[in-house]
């Protein structure tokens, strides 16, 4: 209704000066009445006209919401916003180009010593740890990690991107997260002995380096014993804030 969607459009103007993609996800929205998607139209308007994007999708079945965009807003064929059937195909999109404009000031590669689950390392132990992980390289489009499979190993990410994804219905996939080069996954088997609960795919080719938790049992030497902590509390520490932000996530969708 238009109440409704003067509360939407109110939200995102709010945030306009603070991000560039907006996704709308009609997916539970049964109806929509014209003077809502008037208000809707003209705030689409004034976003792109502001160098903003805004995506709609699950969009297709709404026929008036689309026939009066198509009719309403004359550069339809040249913007992306009834481009995206679902959200994960729309988030992807996103990503994407916000990986690549990223690209151009970020470094190429991540050596061991930046990445975050080996901060406070010292050159010593980095030395000693690093002696202990297996480089591996992955072919853009190649499944590093399957669901189900034995959570034995932990990757750090040197060079490249991976992208987390779910298996969905009548052979999908689903988009989790993107992870880029300078962080690791792999790290939830080094607490529970678990199997894989995601699908790693690699976006781009990737260079990784590879840590056999068993190399970890090996050695009860005093510096072996405080290179394990200094990992297992990075890890605990990540996790944390992980939690955390699910939980603040969680509790703006009950609000």
């Amino acid at each position: 209704m238009f109440t409704s969607t003067e509360i939407v459009v109110s939200e995102a103007e709010n945030a306009a000066d603070r991000i560039q993609y907006l996704i709308l996800d009609f997916k539970r929205v049964t109806s929509v009445n014209e003077g809502a998607i008037n208000l809707l139209v003209d705030f689409i308007q004034s976003f792109y006209a502001g160098g903003l994007t805004v995506l709609l999708t699950h969009a297709s079945a709404k026929y008036l919401l689309v026939n009066i965009i198509k009719k309403r807003i004359a550069q339809i064929d040249d913007i992306p916003l009834l481009n995206h059937g679902d959200i994960d195909s729309a988030l992807e999109w996103c990503e994407d180009r916000l990986l690549n404009g990223r690209a151009s000031v970020e470094p190429d590669f991540f050596p061991l010593s930046s990445q975050i689950y080996c901060a406070g390392f010292t050159p010593d132990e980095l030395a000693v740890f690093e002696s202990m992980l297996e480089p591996r390289t992955f072919a853009q489009g190649e499944y590093i990690c399957r669901e189900g499979e034995p959570a034995d190993s932990l990757f750090f990410i040197t060079r490249g991107e991976v992208r987390v994804t779910l298996p969905l219905s009548q052979r999908r996939s689903g988009r989790i997260s993107t992870i880029s080069a300078g962080s690791a996954f792999g790290e939830m088997g080094m607490l529970d002995g678990g199997v894989r609960s995601a699908d790693i795919l690699a976006d781009s080719d990737v260079d990784c380096l590879v840590l056999q938790y068993s190399k970890l049992e090996k050695d009860s030497t005093e510096q072996f014993l405080g290179i394990r902590l200094k990992l297992v509390t990075n890890i605990a520490k990540l996790l944390s804030q992980k939690v955390r932000q699910a939980t603040l996530e969680i509790k703006s969708l009950k609000n």
